[in-house]
């Protein structure tokens, strides 16, 4: 992809990593012009494509403990 990495992306020396204190680090997110629109079209259906495998993942989950607690 043609986008920048993360050190290119910090200002004044800040650090692209952000501390919360008292969870994990949080990854500075790349500037959206950046990427290419077809690379954030990509993205997009990359996501929509694993989201709709999760969500059918889960509900298989569903359904056979409902199997199992119904018979």
């Amino acid at each position: 992809m043609s986008h920048q990495p993360l050190s290119c992306l910090t200002e004044k020396g800040d650090s692209p990593i952000e501390t919360t204190g008292n969870g994990p680090p949080i990854l500075a997110h790349p500037s959206l012009d950046t990427f290419t629109p077809e690379e954030l079209l990509q993205q997009m259906k990359e996501l929509l494509v694993e989201n709709h495998q999760l969500k059918g993942e889960w509900l298989l989950v569903g359904l056979k403990c409902f199997l199992l607690f119904t018979s």
